[in-house]
């Protein structure tokens, strides 16, 4: 399993979903890579935390710095024409919110 630590920016605003006994809440995080070389690039990266309740995801709104650590995964997509392409997500196990 693979461990990360990502500061960025939310994307857009952080979305509540409730399961069967148990609440997660969803949002993307920007994260901008400088190089010299190609000038820069944007990696996002979908993030589920799970929660108990979910008084959090008001604090969650876009354009927020937010620092996640926790198990990274890619999942791989297949479009509407068979086009394939892959997601970067992570499993936030810790979340601070960056003034």
């Amino acid at each position: 399993m693979l461990h990360v630590e990502v500061l960025g920016f939310l994307s857009n605003d952080a979305v509540m979903s409730d399961k069967v006994g148990y609440k997660t809440i969803t949002f993307t995080i920007v994260h901008k890579e400088m190089t010299q070389v190609m000038g820069g690039h944007s990696v996002y990266i979908v993030c589920q935390y799970p929660t108990r309740n979910g008084c959090l995801v008001a604090e969650l709104k876009k354009g927020k710095q937010v620092l996640v650590k926790g198990e990274f995964y890619i999942q791989k997509n297949t479009g509407r024409y068979g086009d394939g392409s892959i997601s970067l997500h992570c499993r936030v196990r810790h979340l601070e919110l960056i003034h």
